[in-house]
């Protein structure tokens, strides 16, 4: 698989229950908000992980069309307003 995700790649490794614990408190139509590793997120959050997958890999098929890559999955239909590069940076937004 190497060379076929271009630009950055930020695993979620160690990370991967966090999400799936926060899952229980949400709810559907809750706003979600996530940092630059944000792939379980998104997954968690409901969002399909093949367009997850497709936006990872640039292809047309993935969340915001292959634009967005591994740091800006979003997804209107479940409210997960993506991940944001800069560390903390989507405090302000999820605080309101």
């Amino acid at each position: 698989m190497q060379g076929k995700i271009r630009g950055f790649m930020h695993l979620d490794n160690g990370q991967e229950s966090i999400p799936g614990l926060v899952d229980y408190a949400i709810k559907n139509g809750d706003k979600k908000y996530s940092y630059y590793r944000e792939h379980t997120h998104a997954i968690a959050s409901g969002v399909d992980p093949g367009a997850v997958m497709a936006e990872l890999f640039m292809k047309e098929g993935g969340t915001c069309k292959g634009a967005g890559g591994s740091m800006h999955i979003f997804d209107k239909e479940t409210y997960f307003q993506g991940g944001w590069a800069l560390v903390a940076e989507q405090l302000p937004y999820a605080g309101g």
